[in-house]
């Protein structure tokens, strides 16, 4: 079923697509200075913004019997952002995580070899072999804009349910969410959608899906993986539209 071929979509709803890749590591966190930086020019000639998130903890340590006093620890980088020069492209990245996230999706294949250049030359330069990857996920935010809608059922084949007279008034707007389990390829889903307010005479659906595989993953096979979440994220979208709506995006 995961094999069904999908058409192409002439309007994609895609708003933002995000990669996500979990991993184990013995580099030490954050990097060294010059070894980030070194990554950061390797790859400066897309992503030309490079910041660094920093954070603080609150600890409170004892003076007198009953006096408490707030120790803030020192700044300390939690994440290291790297940004195209109009914010579409971001990359976030962790001691534990690696995160690809573009906001001007074009193909699959184009992003997901952009995300295995970037990914070879960071695990090659800063974590050296070192690692396991134990988390792979991808997350598409869909918005479907519906003109003059009555019925959600016409559009769509998972709405929102209320018995007659439980729900007073018009219903404005609604997000619901829910999680699957695929049990024999080990990936969960976990969908979010809804009605916003109506803008004017169009009411816009969001359409939330992420998809994530927990299984630990080597080099070769992470990717194999990847075209798995693809196959249950396309088979979550279009089974959940209906032809009216497929012929809005066609």
């Amino acid at each position: 079923m995961l094999n069904q071929k999908y058409p192409t979509l002439s309007k994609p709803p895609i708003q933002t697509a995000v990669f996500q890749i979990g991993f184990d590591s013995i580099s030490s966190f954050p990097f060294k200075d010059e070894l980030i930086n070194a990554f950061a020019k390797k790859i400066s000639n897309v992503f030309t913004v490079f910041n660094r998130n920093y954070n603080r903890t609150l600890e409170l340590g004892k003076v007198r019997h009953e006096d408490k006093k707030v120790k803030i620890s020192e700044p300390i980088i939690d994440t290291y952002i790297f940004a195209s020069s109009d914010n579409s492209l971001v990359i976030n990245i962790t001691k534990s995580s690696f995160i690809f996230e573009t906001r001007k999706y074009t193909t699959w294949e184009k992003q997901i070899d952009q995300l295995r250049e970037i990914w070879s030359i960071y695990s090659d330069m800063i974590l050296a072999g070192g690692y396991k990857v134990n988390r792979a996920s991808t997350r598409f935010i869909n918005r479907i804009e519906i003109p003059e809608m009555v019925d959600p059922t016409q559009y769509f084949n998972t709405t929102l349910y209320a018995a007659s007279n439980v729900i007073q008034g018009e219903v404005d707007s609604f997000l619901i969410r829910y999680t699957t389990k695929l049990k024999d390829i080990d990936i969960q889903t976990h969908v979010t959608q809804g009605f916003e307010p109506a803008i004017g005479k169009i009411f816009p659906f969001v359409f939330d899906i992420d998809v994530i595989s927990l299984k630990e993953l080597t080099y070769n096979n992470l990717w194999d993986e990847f075209d798995i979440l693809r196959k249950v994220k396309n088979k979550t979208f279009f089974s959940n539209l209906t032809e009216k709506t497929l012929n809005l995006l066609l």
